[in-house]
């Protein structure tokens, strides 16, 4: 049996039924149910590359990492292919099917990707971006701007719907919800950005938000991170074209390397952590703000404190809250990140929406009382 063969008609099989309409609709989502399980046997290839690799994302260093791969994987898989062409490493065909079966999964699938990845971004890292607030100079729709987190605290206490709904600039992440989460008088509906982890959440029809700038938050922070907004979407998800359409819009923008590297000092984060998307837009909306005298609104910044990690938690998939808990985890330092944004607001840069929202109700009872006042006096005057 030959093993090239064998791995041939299983890519085959997945472009069959990917190509008929018919087959796509109804078959396509087991067979990503099932491969999302069997790439578990794929992760050990890349999480080695995240682990132990740390450059920059430029296209010199994509094209290395690509002549890398190739050089580990050609003669692995070539040694393979050949022993098992020879019959030494099985003795039936069900062991012979099995083992192409693994190294499939665990080899040849994993190190193909990160070529096809490695390819992807030296075109991606080249391109010019159109994006209306990450492509230049920034476009704003106004000075009033509020990035609203995830947490808890988004839906509790009084609700801030229709004050949202009313700001210029609505920031918003990931896997957020409005209407689905039936809690609209707090979470309002508006969303004018839209940021986005490595599982490129604007991507799914469910979260694409029509006319909102998309950006990635941390896709730039370093080569292997930025190959993982191809593998995690396109290799693991089999959302192949969603994928490439996504990243290869050029409206598509995202925080710039350099602005990663200074706030992750700022933050003193360790050196393989990456600060959230939540901090990164903070950040970058203080420093670009249109209005100096304005601050940035803030609102829905638990910073992971408490049992639950988002608001919408009871109808958040089960793998996006696995997800969810790896990267607080392992990959973010939420203490560090509350300290920082405790700064800001000390100085006035950034405000809770809270403090907006008792600011207008103030600016409206005094207006109400002038009213009131002025027609006492013009009653008396007239009377």
């Amino acid at each position: 049996m030959n093993p090239l063969l064998v791995e041939c008609a299983i890519l085959a099989t997945f472009v069959g039924i990917y190509s008929v309409k018919t087959l796509r609709q109804l078959i396509w989502p087991k067979v990503q149910t099932l491969h999302r399980i069997f790439t578990v046997l794929s992760y050990l290839v890349p999480f080695a590359f995240q682990a132990t690799i740390y450059r920059p994302p430029t296209q010199e260093n994509a094209r290395w990492f690509r002549r890398l791969t190739l050089a580990i994987w050609l003669p692995l898989t070539t040694a393979f292919h050949t022993f098992s062409a020879f019959g030494l490493l099985a003795s039936s065909s069900a062991s012979t099917v099995l083992q192409y079966f693994l190294w499939f999964y665990a080899v040849d699938l994993p190190f193909f990707v990160c070529v096809v990845s490695a390819t992807s971004l030296t075109y991606i890292f080249e391109r010019k971006s159109t994006n209306r607030i990450f492509g230049g100079k920034p476009s704003f729709n106004g000075n009033k701007i509020v990035v609203l987190g995830n947490g808890p605290s988004l839906v509790k206490g009084e609700p801030y719907g229709k004050l949202i709904d009313g700001m210029d600039e609505v920031v918003r992440f990931n896997n957020f919800q409005t209407r689905a989460s039936g809690l609209l008088d707090w979470t309002g509906s508006k969303t004018t950005v839209h940021f986005s982890d490595s599982m490129l959440f604007p991507s799914y029809p469910e979260y694409k938000v029509p006319g909102a700038t998309v950006t990635l938050s941390l896709f730039m922070d370093r080569l292997m991170v930025a190959g993982s907004y191809l593998i995690f979407r396109g290799a693991i998800d089999l959302a192949i074209s969603e994928t490439y359409a996504m990243l290869g819009d050029s409206a598509l923008g995202w925080i710039p390397h350099e602005d990663i590297e200074v706030l992750k000092k700022t933050l003193d984060i360790s050196y393989w952590k990456h600060p959230t998307s939540g901090c990164l837009a903070i950040d970058y909306f203080v420093r670009n703000r249109p209005d100096p005298k304005v601050p940035v609104y803030i609102h829905g910044f638990d910073f992971f404190e408490g049992p639950e990690i988002h608001y919408y938690n009871k109808t958040e998939p089960l793998y996006e809250r696995i997800n969810d808990l790896i990267g607080v985890t392992t990959m973010h330092q939420p203490h560090k990140e509350k300290a920082f944004v405790a700064r800001l607001v000390e100085e006035g840069k950034v405000k809770w929406l809270k403090d907006l929202s008792e600011e207008t109700s103030t600016s409206a009872t005094l207006l109400e009382s002038q009213r009131s006042t002025g027609n006492t006096k013009a009653k008396k005057r007239y009377a």
